[in-house]
């Protein structure tokens, strides 16, 4: 990042120095009679290019506090107002050009997202239209700057053609150059400048008020300051949920639950729902909310608040009569959303919402298309209790898939998951494996699975795999299709095999097989299907170690993750696990992988260690800082790494020990952990760890008094 700062700023200085130069060499041609010389206004262009940095780095730094982003985004902000004011030698045809650039940003994100779509796990998108117009909609989303972008280069044009432009009073000069008047900028340029200066003004005040209401915060030093920092960005439109599952697992349910309560009530209606969400997430732990989310679900002016609402009371309310009431009434809703939310609310309850599965099976007769598809999803989640609706569902896929056989195939891979035939055959073989309309509509997926058009063989296997380990007599034709040339066929038969989980010795090696030719997704789901058979897949870890070592980044941590789930009969994979500790994006999953292997991965201790004792200490971190903190630092899987070695791994106990005052809670929880696990070698970390059942997080002083009563059992 202090890298990409640096080259920002110096080629901002060179281009500023180029232009200091073509300058004077335009007034040398000036005094010889060959050119006029340079504007007298043109110093003033690096005034306003050192206020841009100035207001540029007072706004991100008061908003930030981080010295590299400073540095990377003022640079990158002034190269774009000195290329705006750059284009002004080219004429007013020019003011077309920040559009120009925000659009090929905009292509430049579609793009990617559109490859993102099409590679993910679980990908099932066929390449049109849709698919285009559905990146462009997430790439819009994603790209909040995108304005700024452009405005700033825009600015730095509208700047420079408003300035009043006159010739020095040169006895070179042309006659007509040396008499005429300084030109004036127009009333209409001179209000876009006080605009622009307005709005830099109002953005940097606007920062430093935000700053002044988050503070300074240093995770672990009190109980609430991941919740402050939590509360200030409920507000927030790019809302960070993994700053909700921090403050979740830093304070425990019992301090955040209250405090979502209240947020419920709160004026913003973007802090509602946010609100809602942290208690969906919660689980049934927020019981307590239940009421309140009741209130906002039937009284809240504000849909998505009241879809969130809705979504928590089905995830929290699992057990609960009240909440299933209040879902059951809202089916009978005037509102579409409303009545939509409420089936899939419902149906995150599973079998307890058996109660409102006549409801639901009538609504089948009703192709209501926000309800279509999240009702059959919702029965199937519902589980056996939703025979009822079987035949129902059963015709819903017999239709569709004879609809799009005669239309040629043509729909068949455009989201499979979201075609009738492929949500009804999943809730089928969730509510009645056995029975005679799973056992059709598995007979006519293994006959599509054999068939010519490939595109039908991709759907079929695709199918498949959404109906999991009830789909085990299509095993065979699963392995056949697994060795397709069609790539699709090939992804969706392998993703097939890793939910369907077959005996491993009849699909390891068409797994291996997979893991082995490196193709990014393939391989990643081929390595998460070999991980799932745990023990079972030993036969696997030479092919794991080999893509571990390779240059795909999917592969390699998918790899990782796969040898850590076969545990210690992947002893054999220890160096190279050890050796990627180096590698900072790989490190937490090869670390995770160390320790389950346990014991035999003793000679990693040394690394592990370092790696633990390399964590930055305490710092000043703003709100919008902690919301960056997307999981917990990589000393945090060092330590649990070394719990996971156990007795072997005791010359840790001293880094250990100085751990357990760091700020980030994880990296204390774990190391509190790591030296129980240690057991009676670790009986010098005693002072530390009582220290510790007193921290401010409750997960670290339960941790430590687990830790206390194996270290020291007698004493306790």
């Amino acid at each position: 990042m202090l890298a990409v700062g640096i080259a920002a700023w110096g080629a901002f200085f060179f281009l500023a120095k180029r232009l200091s130069a073509a300058r004077e060499e335009r007034d040398i041609d000036a005094q010889d009679g060959t050119a006029p010389p340079s504007p007298a206004w043109a110093p003033r262009n690096l005034g306003f290019l050192l206020a841009a940095f100035a207001a540029t780095s007072a706004w991100l730094g008061a908003s930030s506090g981080s010295g590299s982003f400073i540095l990377v985004e003022s640079g990158y902000y002034c190269l774009l107002f000195f290329t705006g004011h750059a284009l002004r030698r080219f004429g007013r045809s020019a003011q077309y050009v920040p559009l120009l650039y925000g659009l090929l940003l905009l292509a430049a994100a579609t793009y990617i997202k559109v490859s993102s779509f099409m590679n993910s796990p679980g990908a099932r998108f066929q390449f049109g239209p849709e698919i285009v117009l559905f990146a462009i909609a997430r790439a819009v989303s994603g790209m909040a700057m995108l304005p700024l972008d452009v405005a700033v280069l825009w600015g730095g044009w509208a700047i420079s053609n408003a300035l009043p432009k006159r010739h020095a009073g040169n006895s070179s000069a042309p006659d007509n150059a040396a008499s005429s008047p300084p030109v004036k900028a127009s009333k209409a340029k001179k209000i876009a400048v006080l605009l622009i200066c307005l709005g830099t003004v109002l953005a940097i005040s606007l920062a430093l008020v935000n700053r002044s209401k988050s503070g300074k915060v240093v995770p672990g030093s009190t109980p609430t300051d991941s919740l402050s920092a939590l509360l200030a960005d409920l507000k927030s439109d790019l809302f960070n949920a993994d700053l909700a599952a921090r403050a979740i697992d830093e304070n425990g349910a019992d301090e955040v639950v209250p405090e979502m309560i209240k947020a419920l009530k709160d004026n913003s209606a973007i802090a509602r729902m946010n609100a809602a969400g942290v208690l969906g997430k919660i689980g049934p732990e927020a019981l307590q909310s239940i009421p309140a989310l009741i209130d906002s679900l039937e009284n809240d002016t504000y849909p998505l608040s009241q879809e969130s609402a809705a979504m928590a009371l089905g995830r929290i309310g699992t057990n609960s009569s009240e909440a299933f009431t209040a879902l059951s009434r809202a089916l009978s809703s005037e509102k579409p959303y409303i009545r939509a939310v409420a089936v899939e609310a419902l149906g995150e309850m599973g079998p307890n919402a058996k109660g409102a599965v006549p409801v639901l099976t009538g609504m089948l007769n009703i192709k209501e298309e926000r309800i279509w598809h999240k009702t059959m999803k919702a029965l199937g989640n519902i589980g056996p209790d939703s025979q009822a609706a079987v035949p129902a569902l059963f015709k819903a896929f017999k239709e569709d898939i004879d609809t799009e056989a005669a239309q040629g195939a043509a729909d068949l891979l455009l989201v499979p998951h979201a075609q009738d035939y492929y949500i009804a055959a999943g809730a089928i073989s969730k509510i009645a494996p056995v029975s005679p309309e799973h056992e059709e509509i598995l007979a006519i997926l293994i006959r599509n699975l054999s068939g010519s058009n490939v595109r039908v063989q991709a759907a079929a296997a695709a199918t498949i795999a959404e109906m999991g380990a009830s789909a085990k007599p299509a095993v065979p034709a699963i392995i056949t299709a697994a060795d397709s040339p069609d790539y699709d066929v090939r992804k969706y038969a392998v993703a097939a095999l890793g939910k369907i989980s077959p005996d491993p010795g009849e699909a390891l090696p068409v797994l291996i097989k997979a893991v082995n030719k490196r193709d990014v997704y393939i391989g990643r789901v081929a390595a998460h299907a070999i991980g799932n058979m745990g023990a079972d897949a030993k036969e696997a870890v030479p092919a794991l170690i080999e893509a571990v070592s390779s240059n795909q980044w999917t592969s390699r941590y998918s790899a990782a993750e796969a040898l850590g789930r076969i545990g210690q009969d992947a002893k054999a994979a220890v160096p190279v696990l050890t050796a990627a500790l180096n590698d900072k994006l790989l490190r937490p999953y090869a670390a995770e992988a160390l320790g389950a292997i346990g014991p035999a991965a003793k000679e990693a201790v040394p690394p592990l260690i370092a790696m633990l004792k390399e964590i930055p200490e305490a710092r000043d971190m703003t709100g919008r800082e902690l919301r960056t903190i997307r999981e917990p630092s990589a000393g945090a899987y060092a330590a649990k790494a070394l719990g996971g070695i156990g007795p072997e791994a005791k010359d840790a106990v001293p880094a250990l020990i100085q751990a357990l005052n760091h700020s980030d809670f994880y990296v204390r929880r774990n190391s509190a952990e790591a030296l129980g696990k240690i057991g009676p070698d670790a009986i010098g970390a005693e002072p530390a760890l009582r220290k510790a059942v007193a921290d401010s997080s409750k997960p670290v002083r339960a941790t430590a008094t687990e830790a206390l009563r194996r270290i020291a059992p007698v004493s306790e």
